[in-house]
């Protein structure tokens, strides 16, 4: 798309259905995706443009437009983008597109239309995890009674103890059944074996 309403849009759909499904396809074309935005649509004010830009556009097609909406729509997916990945990059892009938006005269012009701004300013002190680690044959309880649970702020990781985690700031031991894990500001809970307590 050409849009940045929609690429932000497209990348929390991406981040919603990799939590889902665990499924790693998903998190790769989320993490393509935030690479692609970031060459196509960033402006040298650190926001980014409404439109990506595209040579010969005349008129109104070549004003950079940098919608406050979309810009903190995106900042907040980079950031639970992030929290999957552990990578700084999208931590910094974000940081970048809030730092901004944060100015008084950008503010104001919003009125009520700040909820994406507000949530993205939470994200960046940090999100926390609920990771579900196990054989992926053996976690189907844990991994539902986690996705009906609701925590604001936390990002559902299916970690196979058999593969790398993808996010190198979380860890978790080896144990002999499925375990939930509840994580944040670098500390876990004690593993959580029965989805019932979840």
């Amino acid at each position: 798309g050409l849009f940045l309403a929609d690429q932000a849009g497209m990348l929390q759909g991406l981040l919603a259905l990799h939590e889902a499904t665990g499924e790693r396809a998903y998190l790769d074309r989320a993490v393509a995706l935030a690479d692609r935005v970031e060459g196509s649509f960033r402006d040298g004010s650190g926001l980014y443009r409404a439109r990506a830009a595209s040579p010969g556009d005349l008129g109104a097609f070549a004003e950079a437009r940098l919608p406050f909406d979309d810009n903190a729509s995106f900042a907040r997916s980079l950031l639970r983008l992030e929290a999957i990945t552990g990578d700084a990059r999208d931590h910094e892009r974000a940081a970048r597109i809030l730092a901004v938006l944060s100015q008084q005269a950008r503010l104001d012009d919003q009125g009520r239309w700040l909820g994406d701004y507000i949530l993205a300013m939470r994200a960046l002190k940090g999100m926390g995890h609920l990771a579900i680690v196990g054989a992926p044959a053996k976690t189907g309880s844990l991994f539902r009674a986690a996705k009906a649970a609701w925590l604001p702020e936390t990002v559902l990781i299916l970690v196979d103890p058999a593969k790398p985690v993808r996010n190198p700031d979380l860890s978790f031991p080896a144990l002999d059944n499925p375990a939930a894990f509840l994580c944040g500001r670098g500390t876990c809970s004690a593993p959580v074996t029965d989805a019932e307590l979840l």
